[in-house]
Parts: structure tokens; sequence; C-alpha cells
């Protein structure tokens, strides 16, 4: 005997997916309702929601949610029954019940915020922290914003058998790490300096150092930093080692060379501006070194717009090793940060202990580097 579908809850705007994420709404769903499964402790043989349920509760069409379910079949999660619809799986159940296990709390961002073109790298960031979480048999859950007091960290420590809480850089995030510590928790920070707290976070300074030096060794002299003004640890660290590869150029060096960001943070169009008023400044610059691959996307985009080209006329060099920089014209060169081995780092510094550590960023030459044109029209 199969047990009725619950209802969905009503509609409203945090059921938005993300229009405009490289990822396609069909994964964003599948992601969202694998979540639905786990919070909701659907039983096996229970019928899941039809098709067209999905289609209006999030607004999309019948094939996107088709291939949000198809995935989750896929999966073993969910199974289709001819003329009957959608149910929950053993499996599934299964693996509600790990998630009953002992868990661990990351915040900083939400799913929808995860989905995101900009969370690019924190999603893998949380991909990894997932999979060192699961492979010591453990669920890692996103914070939930009821938890306000003291006592709803005591609470849900008992009964979520929590073991601590992963924070990821982000608005609130202070705030957050005190409650959770108020409330017996140890915690520890991702890319994010929280004072009395451990933190993981990737060699900014040494990945931007490093990269400012393999652009001097190819015969750069005019380089600009692309900074977001962001006061982050990221940024301030980048923006450190940049200077003091170029401070070894004495005289030959740019006046005034990094270019911060007025508006947009780290976005792609942040960086077509910052490109944009870089060449007002500096009209014959060679090469330019972004603080993440956004903004050097945006400035590759600039370029294009106004007939330079990468990377004959002007390198490009980002930050982070997004996969987004692959489909740049040229692919985006950048200092790749292991951004799953980072989240797993997170989960050992928490569950073992240890002195932090800083993960290591190396050089990914993918095309937008060449040494300096020779003098002459670009």
């Amino acid at each position: 005997m199969t047990r009725p579908a619950r209802p969905l809850p009503p509609r409203g705007p945090t059921s938005a997916l993300v229009r405009d994420s490289a990822l396609p709404l069909y994964h964003q769903l599948a992601v969202r309702l694998e979540g639905e499964i786990l919070a909701r402790a659907l039983e096996a043989g229970e019928r899941f929601h039809t098709d067209r349920a999905l289609v209006s509760r999030f607004g999309i069409s019948l094939l996107t949610a088709r291939q949000a379910v198809d995935q989750l079949v896929e999966r073993g999660l969910l199974e289709r029954r001819h003329g009957s619809g959608t149910y929950v799986t053993a499996a599934a159940r299964r693996l509600v019940d790990a998630h009953l296990a002992e868990t661990i709390v990351f915040s900083g961002w939400g799913p929808d915020a995860l989905s995101s073109m900009q969370a690019m790298y924190f999603r893998s960031v949380f991909e990894g922290m997932r999979e060192e979480a699961s492979t010591r048999g453990m669920q890692l859950l996103f914070d939930d914003p009821a938890w306000q007091e003291p006592g709803d960290i005591a609470a849900a420590v008992r009964r979520l058998r929590l073991r601590g809480a992963l924070i990821l850089v982000g608005t609130g995030s202070r705030a957050r790490a005190r409650l959770f510590q108020s409330g017996g928790l140890p915690v520890v920070a991702v890319n994010e300096a929280i004072p009395g707290l451990p933190m993981v976070h990737p060699d900014d300074r040494g990945g931007a150092l490093a990269g400012t030096r393999a652009l001097i060794a190819l015969g750069h002299r005019l380089i600009v930093h692309l900074n977001s003004g962001e006061s982050t640890p990221h940024w301030r660290s980048v923006r450190q080692g940049f200077e003091e590869a170029v401070g070894d150029l004495g005289a030959a060096a740019l006046t005034e060379p990094v270019i911060s960001a007025s508006a947009g943070g780290g976005s792609v169009a942040a960086g077509a501006a910052a490109m944009a008023q870089a060449l007002r400044r500096h009209p014959t610059l060679t090469a330019a070194f972004a603080g993440n691959d956004l903004m050097a996307i945006g400035a590759i985009q600039h370029l294009h717009a106004i007939g330079r080209h990468v990377p004959r006329a002007i390198s490009v060099l980002g930050f982070d090793g997004i996969e987004a920089g692959d489909f740049c014209v040229p692919p985006l060169s950048t200092m790749a940060v292991d951004r799953h081995q980072l989240g797993r780092s997170a989960v050992r510094l928490l569950l073992d202990g240890g002195p932090p550590a800083a993960v290591p960023v190396t050089l990914r030459d993918r095309g937008s580097l060449a040494p300096p044109a020779p003098a002459g029209p670009a």
C-alpha cells in the first residue's frame, strides 16, 4: 500500500530558482528536492509530488520538472511507476536514516545562494565539506534561521546530534559563529577571519605573489590588479601578495596599479568596469591580474568589446579556478584553488583538531597569458 504525497508548501519568494545561474534550472530543482526528501523524512513507498505540482510550485516548465525528477530517479532516490506516479525508494529512506546520524551545520550561504553564478567557488567548497562528512558517516545540514537563541542551538545539538558548525564567509557569519559557540558547539571559519576561531583558507597571499611573479617572468611590467574593494581576508591577502611582487619592479612598475571596483563586489560586471577604469588610468598596460575569476571574465568581456585582443594585447589572469573560466575566449588562466580540498580540510579541522592550514594555490595556464606585445598599435 502506498501513501499519498504530502502537499507542497505554498509558493513564496524562497521557492524561486535562480534564472541567471550557470547551473541549469533542473539541476537546481533536483538539489532542492533531494533536500526536501531529507528534511521531511519521507517514507519508502510514499508517493512523491507530481511533475505538474512542481511546475505550479516553482514556476517552471514541465520539461524542467521532469528532468529534475529524472535526476533523482537515476540516483535511485525516486522511482516512476507507469500510470501510477513517482514514489520514494528504499534507498532514499536509507539516506533519510543516515541523515539522522551525527550532523554538522553549514552556515553562511543557503541553498538558493549556492545556486547562483556568484557562488561557483563556494559551491565546490560546500561539496567538499559534504564529501568529507559523508566519508565519516555524517551529514551536512544547512543553518536554520529559526535558531536565534543559545537554547535553540542546545536543543538542536540534542535533537540532531550536532557535532559542530562550519561558518563560510558571508553576511552575518560572525553573529552566527557567536550563536553556535554560545550553544556549546565547536566552530571552524572558512575564508573568514573570526577572532578566537580556527580558520581554513587558501594561501591567497602566496597565490597572488606567485601569479604576479609569473606575469613578470613573461616580461610584463605594466600590470594592474583588479580588486573588489571588499574587506574580507581573501581580497586583502591577494592585494598584499600582488603589491609585494610588483614592489620588486621598482620604477618600472605602474603608479597606483590597484583598481578597486566601485560597485558590484567581485562580480563579472565589476570586473568589466574595473578593466575600463584601468585602461583610462593606464592606457599602455599589458596585463591585468583579477582577484577572482568572475572579475577576470568581466575584464575579458570588456577587452573583447573594445577590440583589444587577449592575450596578444593584454594578458588576463584570474584567481579561483572556477569552471566558468573554461568558457572564455581564450580560456581563462587562473591561480587555481582546490576548493573540494578546502571544504574537506574544514571538516577535518572541526572534527580532528590540529593547526589551521592554508590550502595551496597553483597557476593553471589555460590560454589568456602571453608575453607583452612589442610597442606599437594593439
